[in-house]
């Protein structure tokens, strides 16, 4: 059995946030070719992408249109760009903490500077993201009881 790398050619991300009209109606016509389609009707982002690729050797990956963004394909690829950028983040992050351990790791807002590029919320929920692929208490320690110990608040 082939044992090396795999380049995925064909793949697609969603958010439904934005507008992808086949995922938010009943299309007759989807239907009629692939039968119920319903499990598909929600966010397909990368980390769900990652997660589906894990026991394979898949190094790298093309992004086929998914006709949302009203049909604006450089709206779709300014946010996939964005997508690409997060999963880098994302292995980034996850790959520290992994590194240093779930005790040893704060999360920090760098907040003024950060504003430049997010707005807080933005920034909390994609880290909350990120962090997601720990249990719940290992979640809790890099979001608050490191600091609570290291700081003694």
């Amino acid at each position: 059995m082939y044992k090396g790398e795999i380049i995925d050619t064909h793949m697609h991300l969603w958010d439904l946030k934005n507008n992808y009209p086949w995922l938010t109606t009943n299309l007759p016509t989807l239907e009629y070719l692939g039968g119920n389609y319903n499990k598909l009707k929600k966010n397909f982002l990368g980390n769900d992408y990652s997660k589906l690729i894990q026991q394979q050797k898949i190094t790298k990956s093309v992004h086929v249109e998914a006709f949302g963004f009203q049909g604006n394909p450089i709206l779709e690829t300014q946010w996939l760009q964005k997508q690409a950028e997060l999963s880098i983040l994302t292995s980034y992050i996850v790959s520290a903490i992994k590194f240093f351990g779930h005790d040893r790791c704060m999360f920090g807002s760098n907040f003024s500077p950060d504003s430049l590029f997010y707005n807080f919320n933005e920034l909390v929920d994609k880290f909350k993201t990120i962090l997601n692929v720990f249990t719940e208490e290992e979640q809790h320690k890099i979001f608050y009881k490191n600091a609570e110990k290291i700081y003694n608040l």
